[in-house]
This record gives C-alpha cells, structure tokens and sequence, in this order.
C-alpha cells in the first residue's frame, strides 16, 4: 500500500472550471434585482442589478488568473435547440474566457447539452443517431477548437505552466 506522501507525489493535480446552463441568449441580459418599489428610478435599478453571467465571467477571469489549466463547458449553452444562440455564446465565450488559456486546443472543452440540439436535426429512421450534434461539431470547428464527441473519447493533455495569459 501507497505511503500518503508517496501518492501526493505521483498523483497531479489540477486547477478545472466547470461552466454550463448559460441558454445564451434566454439569460444573457438576465438580472436579479427587487424592483417591487415602482417609484424607484429604473436607471439606478439597472445600475445595481445582479448580473449572473457577468458575475460568473469574473469569477472565471480570477480563477485564470490564479492558474486553472483547463475549462469544461458542461453543455446548455442556449436553449431550445437554437443554433444561432449557441454560435453567439461561443464568440462571447471566445472573447471573454478563451484568452485566459494559453494552449485552448487541450484547455477548453465541451459536452453537447440537451438544450444545445435541435431535435427537429435529428434522423428519425434512427440510422444516424448522431445527426442532431452535427451542428454543435461545426461550430467549435469554425472557431478552431475540438468537441467531445458524444460518440467518442479524447485524451487532453494538461501541462502546468507558471505561464498564463489573462483574458482582457
């Protein structure tokens, strides 16, 4: 049996931000605040809102910066299947978060969610079970970074680097 100390040191560790249920563009502009007091002057409400997307863009931005080596984007990135949402909370996600890691390629990666797909894409005789996350497959293509296949495995690899870049 494995000494404590001698696990510790054969075993890595690393830092992993887990994100999903973004349904961009349903929650974009999304906010918290009480405005049961109707007098109360509407700009200021906006002024002090709580902004859950931007609250957790921040949190993620000082998780970077305190060295995370990868992200896992844990599906619904929109909702209802819509395509166009979900390419746009991709180029959100590729201006605000991606920045943040210095090899995307092997740092950022996604599972579809159920929200993500359009079932009206799917095959419906069943020979192509996979048809439906098409897609989803061509938009990370298109902004040069790979899926996780829902039908395949991939092996990612993680190098600890003292290195980081911080998103802007």
């Amino acid at each position: 049996m494995l000494s404590m100390q001698l696990y510790s040191q054969l075993m890595k560790s690393i830092k992993l931000i887990q994100i999903g249920d973004i349904h961009w563009p349903q929650y974009k502009d999304y906010s918290v605040v009480d405005g049961k007091d109707r007098s109360f002057p509407r700009e200021v409400e906006d002024q002090v809102a709580i902004h859950p997307l931007q609250l957790s863009i921040r949190s993620i931005l000082s998780t970077c910066q305190n060295n995370a080596d990868a992200i896992m984007l844990c599906g619904d990135l929109t909702s209802y299947g819509d395509y166009k949402g979900y390419k746009d909370c991709l180029r959100f996600l590729q201006k605000s978060i991606f920045p943040c890691f210095k090899n995307p390629q092997n740092s950022i990666n996604v599972v579809p969610g159920n929200h993500d797909i359009n079932r009206a894409k799917r095959d419906i005789k069943g020979a192509d079970l996979f048809k439906k996350f098409r897609p989803l497959e061509k938009a990370w293509e298109n902004i040069g970074l790979p899926v996780l296949h829902i039908n395949q495995s991939r092996q990612t690899e993680i190098n600890r680097s003292e290195e980081r870049r911080v998103g802007k």
